[in-house]
């Protein structure tokens, strides 16, 4: 069966044939690489690049004027749930689409409930906990997903990067890895102190990695 790409793949079988010059009868070594180089460059980053619409996101309230979400960049927001009331679109705004921020006035948070009937005021244990839902858009359309209406905008260095790394990985067949390792600046193979990512794609990815 053949191999096939990824869902989260940041490249072509296409492309990297071109790039790197392969055969057809290579495709499905190299896709099964471009999926290993996709993972590992979305973990190395700590985020999932590719558009989906996410519902129900939920978060813990924060008491900061600024939501980090899980996924970015934010494209669209549909909805947000505030402990159980839905927040007006004028009360809040994306204040950073790439690093997934998001900015309300008077703060993301919600009021911690009280035990009935106390005097003392004693508060529900995690009564405040979890009740920020979020439903939105995020992510680019990769190339694989690209179609006439919804042209690929993943950034073109964050896929090149991915080809480099597909591209170390194929050089690296047949060789034993620790060794490449210490052959690495004579011979221009090895994996880097990054695991399967290629020193010289680590600039660009290290822009890319998720900020807190």
């Amino acid at each position: 069966m053949a191999v096939r790409l990824a869902d989260n793949a940041l490249t072509t079988w296409d492309t990297v044939a071109d790039e790197c010059g392969l055969e057809p009868t290579a495709q499905d070594r190299a896709t099964r690489l471009i999926n290993v180089a996709s993972d590992a460059i979305e973990g190395f980053c700590d985020r999932r690049f590719g558009r989906r619409v996410v519902t129900g996101e939920l978060y813990d309230p924060i008491g900061s004027n600024r939501l980090l979400l899980a996924r970015s960049p934010v494209v669209s927001i549909q909805q947000i749930v505030v402990d159980g009331t839905v927040v007006l679109a004028g009360e809040y705004e994306i204040e950073d689409a790439e690093r997934g921020w998001l900015w309300r006035d008077h703060g993301w948070f919600v009021s911690e409930r009280m035990v009935a009937g106390s005097a003392s005021g004693t508060v529900i244990p995690n009564s405040s906990k979890r009740t920020i839902a979020v439903d939105y858009t995020a992510g680019w359309i990769l190339p694989k997903d690209d179609a006439e209406l919804a042209q690929r905008d993943l950034p073109y260095d964050l896929e090149q990067a991915c080809i480099d790394t597909v591209a170390s990985l194929w050089r690296q067949r047949g060789t034993d890895k620790t060794a490449a390792r210490f052959d690495q600046l004579n011979n221009g193979i090895g994996t880097g102190q990054w695991g399967y990512l290629p020193d010289a794609a680590m600039p660009t990815l290290k822009r890319y990695a998720r900020i807190v």
